[in-house]
Parts: structure tokens; sequence; C-alpha cells
């Protein structure tokens, strides 16, 4: 069987690898920093990289606490991502950024769940709205194709939907997305021998990596924010660790957002070269 995709992927190692063990020892930095001296002493007795049998269980906690955080950032910082700009192939064929409180029913209980994902994720929230409004940045990380590519692509997933469905949707449904066809262009493109393939699963494995290292530092944000009050770490100390860390959650949902663009720009242009429309 010719698999297109190996176990173990990038993804794996960069999606969930790799945040997990940078999440293990971020807090065994914060134990033997925080924690009272027994206690740390123990965490310390083992968490010892030297020794062999240290890293099969590190490995296995890393991958699961990766696997986690991917999840966490999916349902956090990725929707904050659609309700702000849409999906990628959405604002590529044109289509008008969302407006963030525009929910369907039950309206009440969806504008709460999007006040709560933005308040926990309050650095990239304040730096979007101040930052990102100023110099436009998500019109630039967000930006439509060029009028040749787009007139040419939509034609395209016109016929593919009528190919897949038997109905002929209207250009409107198309831009909007409510024809539904990503899928069907990814999985169009996949099944068939492709050079964008590779070049998918890494932006993919990009992706997915910052969306999760953004997480982190939001995390990191509101660990030294608590910290204050909490009294474990001066204020002088954990407010401009608050503050670095707001700045690079921010970063990283920048280069989320280029590569998730990237990886639906890749599934398009991979679909214009190999879709070849029934006679």
């Amino acid at each position: 069987m010719d698999l297109k995709q190996n176990p173990f992927s990038l993804y794996d190692f960069l999606g969930y690898f790799v945040p997990g063990a940078l999440t293990l020892f971020a807090a065994f930095g914060a134990s033997q920093a925080w924690l009272p001296r027994n206690i740390s002493q123990s965490v310390s007795d083992v968490f010892q990289p030297g020794k062999l049998e240290f890293y099969l269980p590190f490995v296995l906690v890393s991958y699961l606490i990766g696997h986690a955080l991917s999840f966490i950032s999916s349902v956090t910082i990725e929707r904050y991502s659609v309700w702000r700009v849409g999906y990628p192939s959405r604002y590529l064929l044109g289509n008008a950024f969302p407006a963030f409180f525009d929910v369907a029913h039950p309206k009440g209980t969806r504008r709460a769940v999007r006040v709560a994902v933005a308040l926990f994720i309050f650095p990239i929230l304040i730096l979007d709205l101040t930052l990102g409004v100023a110099f436009k940045l998500n019109d630039l990380f967000a930006r439509p194709l060029e009028n040749v590519l787009l007139d040419t692509i939509a034609t395209r997933i016109g016929r593919l939907v009528s190919e897949c469905t038997g109905g002929e949707p209207k250009p409107e449904d198309i831009k909007s997305g409510a024809a539904q066809f990503f899928l069907l262009m990814y999985h169009y493109s996949v099944e068939r021998p492709s050079s964008h393939l590779p070049k998918m699963q890494n932006y993919v494995a990009l992706y997915g990596f910052c969306r999760t290292i953004a997480l982190i530092f939001v995390l990191v944000f509101w660990t030294f924010l608590a910290a204050i009050p909490l009294r474990i770490a001066p204020w002088s100390v954990s407010l401009p660790i608050a503050a670095v860390s707001g700045g690079l959650a921010y970063l990283f949902f920048l280069d989320f957002l280029k590569f998730y663009r990237r990886f639906s720009l890749e599934v398009f242009m991979a679909f214009a070269a190999v879709h070849r429309p029934r006679q």
C-alpha cells in the first residue's frame, strides 16, 4: 500500500512533540524556582535528562501534552482567527471578513463563548486590536487572490462541486464557502500525483506548530501575571516577562495566519494544476 505520509510525520514532531517538550522544560524550571524546596527536589529527582531511562517517558509525556495543547490552541487561537478574518478558503476568494459577534442561534451563548475565548488569549486580542488594526496586518496576512487567479480558480471550483454533487453551485455560494468546496479540492489534489503534497504537509506542520507555540506564550503570560498577586515572583521580573510573552504570542499568531493562508493557497494552486473538467 502506498502511504502518502509516514506514520510519524513532521506534524507529529513540530505540532505535538516539540511544544510538549518545551512545556515540560518550562514547568520544570518553574518548579525549581517557585515550589518549596522539598517538592522541587522531588521533581528534580524525576526529571534527570542524564539518565537513559528518562527519555522514553519524556517523549511519551511530551507527545501527550503536545496533543492537549494542539487541541486547546485549535479551539481558541484558530477559532479566534476564523471569527476575525474567516477561513483562508473564503478570504482568498475575496469574501469579506466576518463580524466577530455575527453568530447564529443561540446568540447569547455563542457570544459569551467568543468573549471567553478572546479574554483567554488576551495578549493576542489586545495587540490584534491595536497594532493589527493600526498597521492593517489582517489585510496583509489574510489578503485575497489576484483577480486573474481568482476568476480561474472560482470557475474550476464550480465545475468540481458540480461533478461531485450533481448540482450547479451559485457563484456567491462558492465565494462565501456555503458550497463546502475546500475538502473536495484538497482530496482531489491529494489523490492525484502532485508535487504539491509535500508542501501542503509542511505548511500544515508549520501552522500547527505556530498556533500551539502561540498558546504556550499565552499561558506563560497568564502564569507570570498570576505570580504578581500570589507574590511568588517580584513584579519587576514578572511584568516584563509577561509583556514579552504576550508579544511573542502575537508574533506566532501572525506566523500561524501566514502558514494557514499558504497551506490553503497551495491547495488552490495544486487543484488548478491537476483538475481536468469532465467533457
